[in-house]
């Protein structure tokens, strides 16, 4: 079992808190490494607040919900109270919340040859006839498609626009399938 760090941005952090993301696609070959029952730790943006120390870790994806229970007059945003956002490569391994385990072997896929199955467990939203259907993420935009493929579609194409990344580029990815566990990842020391 080896322990690898991942960057995830506010809006997947989301799908992975909601409990509807359990795979992810990378364009990176060094994702290959990852095996069934190794261990990633999420980071996402952060920052330290409050008078104590140290303070309390929060979370950009989740503020003001992700505070102790208790706190009164929450500012509505951060900055009015005089700190600022850290990126997600900041993040320390201590101050992570969530910890994907691997359910299978990384393995090699064509952005195009993604499932129906797997863009539902990639976080799409899709409308399913009776209403909208989704696996977490939320759009920030109000389309909402047919099946969850053509939505994780439009989203791969509003995250990356470089040449040889772009969904009609239809690039090999790695990808991985985990279950998420909403705990630091020295908290669950040997689960698998």
């Amino acid at each position: 079992m080896t322990d690898h760090p991942i960057l995830y941005s506010g809006p997947m952090v989301n799908a992975l808190l909601a409990g509807g993301k359990t795979q992810t696609r990378r364009t990176s070959k060094a994702w290959l490494k990852v095996k069934e029952g190794d261990r990633l730790w999420v980071r996402e943006a952060w920052a330290e607040v409050g008078t104590m120390d140290p303070g309390y870790t929060v979370y950009r994806a989740s503020y003001p919900d992700c505070l102790p229970p208790g706190l009164e007059n929450v500012p509505e945003t951060i900055e009015e109270a005089g700190y600022r956002w850290k990126p997600s490569i900041h993040m320390h391994r201590h101050r992570s919340r969530l910890t994907l385990i691997a359910t299978a072997d990384a393995r090699e896929e064509r952005l195009q040859d993604i499932s129906e199955d797997d863009a539902k467990a990639e976080g799409a939203m899709f409308h399913d006839g009776r209403g909208v259907g989704h696996s977490g993420w939320r759009h920030d935009y109000t389309d909402v498609y047919d099946d969850a493929r053509s939505s994780f579609a439009r989203l791969w194409q509003s995250l990356y626009t470089k040449p040889g990344e772009r969904w009609e580029d239809n690039p090999e990815l790695v990808v991985l399938s985990f279950r998420v566990v909403r705990e630091n990842i020295d908290q669950i020391e040997g689960q698998k």
